[in-house]
Order: structure tokens, then C-alpha cells, then sequence
């Protein structure tokens, strides 16, 4: 398991699929889509509203990057029940600060095929 898909384990997805409840295990996956920073941890700076209306050309190239320690980033997590869209914050990343899941949503296969003209998913194991 890399670094990352240990990080949505732990911290973001309380070692719990968000698609079949299941704990999270090798078969699982995830991808990173995009992030952004952003000063403050609000989901309403637009990139929420990008990832819900399928904009994937503002998603993946979606602020000029802030020297800011909020993040936000939107990933995907493929598992036996299908696929499903997850949005996280998480603020002051270099202090430690707090992380959590802002939105999720399930997804179809026909999605990726899309989101794959935008972006190469690298798939990691949990």
C-alpha cells in the first residue's frame, strides 16, 4: 500500500469503503484526480461545484496553485461494488490540522472513460 492510499485510509476514510461500507483492503483501490489549494478550508471555492458538474477540464487544471496549506483534492476509489467519486479537505497540511471528506458520490464505468481524456488515473492498492 502506498503512501497516499494509506493517508485516504486512515485520516479520510476511517478505514471504510465509501461505496460498500466494507474495511478497505487489496480489493480496493484509489486515484488521484486533482487538487487544489486554497486559503481557508472552504468547499465552496468553485472546485466542488467543477467536480459535481463533470468539468473535468477545470478539475484537473482546476486554481493557480496558492501558497496556501489547505488542500483540496478529489479522488476516486474503485471496489467489487463499483467505482465512487470522493472530494477531501484538508487544512493547515503543514501543521497537522484537520482532514475530512466533503462530498461522495457513486460513479459509472462510462465516467472514467471520460475522466481518462482529461487525466491518467494511477491506480494504488489499499
Amino acid at each position: 500500500m502506498g503512501d497516499r492510499a494509506k493517508f485516504l485510509k486512515r485520516w479520510i476514510l476511517n478505514g471504510a469503503c465509501p461505496l460498500c461500507l466494507r474495511l478497505l483492503d487489496s480489493d480496493h483501490s484509489v486515484a488521484q484526480i486533482a487538487s487544489c489549494n486554497f486559503p481557508g478550508p472552504n468547499p465552496e471555492n468553485g472546485f466542488l461545484e467543477e467536480v459535481k458538474a463533470r468539468n473535468w477540464s477545470r478539475v484537473v487544471n482546476p486554481f493557480d496553485r496558492l501558497a496556501s496549506m489547505d488542500l483540496m483534492s478529489c479522488d476516486v476509489i474503485r471496489c467489487r461494488e463499483g467505482l465512487a467519486l470522493i472530494l477531501w479537505v484538508e487544512v493547515d497540511q503543514g501543521i497537522g490540522g484537520d482532514q475530512y471528506l466533503v462530498y461522495k458520490e457513486e460513479i459509472e464505468s462510462a465516467d472514467l472513460v471520460v475522466l481518462n481524456a482529461y487525466v491518467e488515473l494511477i491506480w494504488e492498492q489499499f
